[in-house]
């Protein structure tokens, strides 16, 4: 009677510890000392090493105490087509991330909360991982924070009250931690002067730095700064760099180049096209030629 009773109280407090966390509207505590390591996880380099790929690897990594390979692991079993417990699993691992202090997990956590998958939905306990990881570092907390608070996220408006000081707030420090469409977004807000007073100066600047930037496309970017140097926005005018980033973005800028070759002797138009080629090797990139 008394081991049936025992079983019976364990099984009612695993049961109660299991239903808290499903209801507690914060994010778990991290028991190591947190780490951020700006992975970009929405980028075109993502998963580009292939032993990321290899599951068997990141996994043994993961049980010899790599947070970092352990991450990688919890995606690759989150990703799993039509295998539900191995997606409990993935969550399983990318709790177990985060809580041993790999601040970039919360993002995912976020998302995973939010939308209810694999866990009751709990919009309280996403933000509260959003906000935890973006005040610990990670760029795309911090860059989503900016968009949720801007007003302009493409499918959540329903978590935070529009605010846009604080929107231009969280973008400057994503874009401090080198996120390309952040530093566009502080760029823009401070060009119409949004939550912030308004600088041109300021602006060129923001893209400036974010043509040198990692994480993130290059598009936004390139449309932005080519625009600012057909026009003089923030500096002088210079169709010949206003040419070379437009040139990266053929054929959607086309029409962009043939307008200012207009205004632009030969010899502009050769150091342009050079200038061109050049930044494509530099960022490993190709434009068919026209």
């Amino acid at each position: 009677m008394k081991l049936f009773i025992s079983i019976m109280l364990l099984t009612l407090l695993l049961g109660c510890s299991n239903d808290t966390e499903n209801k507690s509207s914060t994010a778990e505590k991290m028991i190591h000392e947190p780490f951020v390591v700006q992975i970009d996880n929405t980028g075109p380099s993502f998963f580009k090493n292939d032993k990321l790929r290899d599951i068997e690897y990141v996994r043994k990594e993961y049980l010899n105490g790599n947070m970092v390979k352990g991450y990688f692991y919890a995606l690759l079993l989150l990703q799993s087509k039509n295998d539900i417990d191995e997606k409990k699993k993935g969550l399983k691992v990318l709790r177990d991330v985060w809580e041993n202090g790999l601040v970039d997990a919360g993002f995912n956590l976020f998302n995973i909360y939010y939308q209810g998958e694999l866990v009751d939905e709990n919009k309280q306990k996403a933000l509260s991982y959003l906000i935890k990881s973006a005040e610990l570092g990670y760029f795309a907390s911090q860059r989503k924070l900016g968009l949720l608070y801007s007003g302009d996220d493409t499918y959540i408006d329903d978590l935070l009250t529009k605010d846009s000081e604080k929107a231009f707030a969280w973008f400057v420090r994503a874009a401090k931690n080198n996120d390309k469409l952040s530093a566009v977004n502080v760029a823009y807000m401070l060009y119409n002067g949004v939550g912030v007073k308004k600088s041109d100066k300021k602006a060129f600047e923001w893209l400036l730095k974010a043509t040198k930037m990692p994480a993130g496309s290059n598009t936004s970017v390139y449309m932005a700064i080519g625009r600012y140097y057909e026009k003089g926005i923030g500096t002088n005018i210079n169709l010949v760099q206003a040419y070379k980033y437009y040139d990266q973005l053929q054929p959607a800028k086309d029409k962009d180049k043939i307008r200012i070759m207009k205004s632009m002797t030969n010899e502009e138009i050769a150091k342009a096209k050079r200038l061109s080629l050049e930044l494509q090797e530099e960022t490993n990139t190709y434009v068919m030629p026209r």
